[in-house]
């Protein structure tokens, strides 16, 4: 059976099955790329879409407050849709609006609230997937990533992933991941370079959600091996529709092992950069998940020490190579707020914060168990399975700063009305999760111990300002409240940055008015959590040791709750 693009009367061969032949590139990209053809007639489903207005609203929210790197041509989808809106695809439009309306104060106030306007988006998007997900076309593929998003955030696991595979299936037919599917003649117009950057970036989008669900039972898609593809250009280029002089590469591809260089171009672009930080977070994720069942089971240390000083190598190398303007510091998150690419910019250096942490977490208990004998031995015996345990929770903790100051520069720079992608609010509950353990075991880093109540306050307080969007950031709020002593929760306090994270791995805690280590070690937890479910999402990733050993509380049922199996498992 062959498949097709449908365009002028014609049936468009676009692959090879039985002895049907691929067509040239060139040609191929022409079709996919599908620029809009104007039209007289409305399309069936535009009645089902509320007022113009509020559907321009609702795509410029996705633009602002979601995917401010994205797919979207936004200065000719949004001339085209003002232009001659029966040329764009509905499909595509009920997807972008399953995503964005729950940020969109228009369609919230039309549907009374922000998960009903998402449930009615995305039940007018189903109505058309028998028809889509046989329609190889990048509207299709976009459509079905969207869709995927707006489920992960409402925590349906299952459709999430179903619909991922369709688009990710469609791109594949399409050889989105060939890099010779993106040729053009040198004559080609600024739109057709546009809608070719389109395309790469659909492909690329794929990918990095694919490495940000990453787990031992969601393997990748598509194989590194088969990437030829290069990385996205800057936005200023992908706006006027200019070639830039060089790409770069995902590390691992066949371009990259080509020229190693490509990977660290100064040059590459943000959305390059994303991408790059979101490879190294699914080979993160993905060690993790693959040792959860022999370390859920008591065997072995916690993961190999190879891997372990491989990974943690490969981080500090590529964020020794990162372009400056792309590094943490408040002065680049206020540029790139005045650009409208902050929450892609938070994005990109919260998920480096986010490898480093789980890498490192893993080694809690080790830590624990280690400063305990050697206080009796003076001696730790941990050295010969793992890295010293001391240098460790000074990393994972120094960390844990590091994110929660990027955390409080998020909140202090957003507009009250804008949108936030679930991502930071997960970022808001590992810090508060690893304050609060650290609030309960200082001895493990004692020189950041002293913050960790007001650091768990803050993030509680975050999560109690953001969790009202987004389904699932209900569940990590109510985790960490129900994971924390509320008694104590109560003070107001002010954004914690004056202690700099130090990159020493020893040193005498500093002293603190009020603080008493043995007073706060007393004061347990109500209830410890802990996710029995190894699976592949972020959360999952990251509850799957640090309470390993409080099962206690789970067979007693303290998180059916919480963690509602029925979405997750």
């Amino acid at each position: 059976m062959n498949a097709s693009f449908h365009g002028e009367g014609k049936a468009i061969q676009i692959g090879r099955f039985g002895d049907q032949e691929l067509l040239e590139p060139v040609l191929l990209l022409r079709h996919i790329l599908q620029i809009p053809v104007r039209v007289g007639t409305i399309r069936p489903g535009w009645e089902s879409l509320p007022p113009y207005d509020e559907v321009i609203e609702g795509v410029q929210t996705l633009t602002t407050s979601y995917f401010q790197l994205g797919f979207l041509p936004k200065v000719l989808f949004f001339e085209e849709i003002r232009k001659n809106k029966e040329s764009i695809d509905v499909f595509l439009l009920f997807s972008i609006l399953s995503v964005s309306a729950r940020f969109t104060p228009s369609l919230v106030k039309r549907y009374q609230g922000g998960d009903a306007a998402t449930e009615h988006f995305l039940g007018q998007a189903t109505c058309l997937i028998q028809d889509r997900m046989f329609d190889p076309s990048l509207n299709s593929i976009q459509g079905f990533f969207l869709m995927s998003i707006a489920e992960w955030g409402n925590g349906d696991k299952n459709r999430s992933l179903i619909y991922m595979g369709i688009a990710v299936r469609l791109a594949g037919i399409l050889r989105l991941h060939r890099e010779d599917t993106y040729c053009l003649p040198q004559t080609a117009s600024q739109q057709e370079v546009v809608y070719s950057e389109v395309a790469r970036r659909t492909f690329w989008m794929l990918e990095t959600f694919e490495n940000l669900h990453s787990g031992s039972d969601s393997p990748i898609a598509f194989s590194y091996s088969d990437i030829t593809v290069l990385l996205p250009c800057e936005e200023r280029e992908f706006t006027f529709g200019a070639r830039p002089h060089t790409r770069a590469a995902l590390s691992g591809t066949p371009p990259a092992i080509k020229e190693p260089n490509l990977t660290r171009l100064p040059s590459r672009s943000l959305f390059a950069t994303l991408l790059q930080t979101h490879s190294l977070w699914g080979q993160v994720a993905r060690l993790v998940s693959n040792d959860a069942p022999k370390i859920g089971a008591g065997h072995g240390p916690r993961l190999d020490p190879d891997d372990y000083q491989n990974l943690s190598k490969a981080l500090a190398d590529f964020e020794s190579e990162v372009p400056k303007q792309h590094q943490w510091s408040v002065w680049n998150l206020r540029g790139f707020k005045i650009e409208g690419l902050d929450l892609a910019y938070l994005s990109a250096v919260m998920v480096l914060r986010l490898s480093n942490i789980i890498l490192r977490r893993s080694y809690v208990h080790d830590m624990i168990n280690s400063q305990g004998r050697q206080s009796e031995t003076h001696t730790s015996p941990s050295s010969d399975t793992g890295p010293p345990w001391s240098t460790v929770s000074e990393e994972l903790f120094d960390n844990m700063l590091r994110l929660h100051e990027q955390i409080t520069a998020f909140f202090e720079y957003r507009f009250p009305d804008q949108g936030y992608p679930a991502l930071i609010v997960f970022c808001v509950y590992v810090c508060g999760s690893l304050a609060n353990h650290l609030r309960q075991q200082p001895q493990i880093c004692p020189r950041v111990a002293p913050q960790a109540m007001s650091i768990l306050q803050q993030s509680i307080k975050g999560l109690s300002d953001l969790e009202s969007a987004w389904p699932l950031a209900k569940r990590w709020y109510r985790a960490l409240c129900r994971a924390s002593d509320n008694s104590q929760l109560d003070m107001q306090v002010e954004p914690v940055l004056d202690v700099e994270p130090s990159h020493t791995t020893s040193g005498p805690a500093p002293a603190v008015e009020g603080y008493n280590p043995d007073e706060v070690a007393c004061a347990r937890m109500d209830v410890q959590f802990n996710d029995p479910f190894v699976s592949d999402s972020m959360f999952e990733v990251f509850e799957t040791y640090l309470w390993g050993d409080m099962q206690g509380s789970l067979d007693n049922g303290a998180f059916g709750e919480v963690f509602p199996t029925s979405s997750w498992n």
